[in-house]
C-alpha cells in the first residue's frame, strides 16, 4: 500500500450568502444595528465558506507518494484539479494493487469528507472509491495519532517546531483568500507544497 501524503487548500465559493441570513446576537433589537452588523459581518461569513465542503471551493491539492517529491495540482477549475487527482491516483493503486493509505493533519475532518463530497458531485467515481471514510478505513490523520488526550489537537507548525522542523514562512492558511485574490497563486502552491513536506516528516518522526 502506497502513502500519500496530501493537503489541500480552499477558497470560498462564488455565492455570497445573503445578508439576511446573518446571525445576530439576540441583544441586537434596533432594524438599523441589526443591518449594520449584517453588513459589517458579510465578509467574515462569507470567507468561512473555505472550511465548508458543500459551499467552498478546492483551489489546490498537495500530495507526495511514498518518498517521492511532492506535487501541487492547481488547475483553473476545481473539477479539473481533481480529475488531474483521480488520474494520480488510479496510477499510484494500479501499480501497488492496493488503495493508498492518506496521511495528513486533520484530514479525517476536513481534506477527505472535501475530496469525497466532491468526487461525488463531479461523478468522479475512482476518486469516491478510493476514500474509504470507514474508521477502519484508508485515512491516518496524524493531528488525532498526536493527540495526548481527547480533542488535544495542535496546529501543524506547533508540532513541527516541537520536533524542531523547519515550518512554514510567510503566510497562514488564514490568509490563502487574500493571496488567490492578489494572483498570488505560487505562493499558495508552495505555501501547500510545504504542508504536504512537513506532514510526511512527522510521519516518519512517529513511526520509523
Amino acid at each position: 500500500m502506497a502513502n500519500c501524503y496530501l493537503d489541500i487548500e480552499t477558497l470560498p465559493g462564488p455565492d455570497k450568502p445573503d445578508v439576511s441570513t446573518i446571525k445576530v446576537p439576540a441583544n441586537y433589537k434596533d432594524e438599523a444595528k441589526i443591518k449594520a452588523y449584517q453588513e459589517e459581518h458579510l465578509e467574515e461569513e462569507y470567507r468561512r465558506q473555505s472550511l465548508d465542503s458543500m459551499k467552498g471551493e478546492i483551489l489546490c491539492i498537495g500530495y507526495a507518494l511514498d518518498d517521492a517529491p511532492v506535487e501541487v495540482i492547481c488547475f483553473d477549475t476545481e473539477y479539473e484539479t481533481l480529475r488531474d487527482f483521480q488520474n494520480v491516483l488510479k496510477t499510484a493503486m494500479g501499480q501497488y494493487s492496493d488503495p493508498v493509505q492518506f496521511i495528513g493533519w486533520g484530514n479525517r475532518g476536513f481534506d477527505m469528507p472535501f475530496l469525497w463530497r466532491k468526487a461525488i458531485k463531479y461523478q468522479l467515481t475512482p476518486l469516491k472509491k478510493a476514500i474509504n471514510r470507514d474508521r477502519r478505513g484508508n485515512i491516518l490523520d496524524l493531528m488525532e495519532i498526536w493527540s495526548a488526550e481527547y480533542r488535544d489537537y495542535r496546529k501543524l507548525d506547533d508540532v513541527a517546531k516541537f520536533l524542531g522542523i523547519p515550518g512554514k514562512e510567510g503566510m497562514s492558511g488564514s490568509q490563502v483568500y487574500d493571496y488567490y485574490l492578489g494572483g498570488r497563486i505560487e505562493e499558495i502552491t508552495l505555501y501547500c507544497q510545504r504542508d504536504v513536506e512537513i506532514i510526511r516528516e512527522i510521519y516518519n518522526r512517529i513511526y520509523r
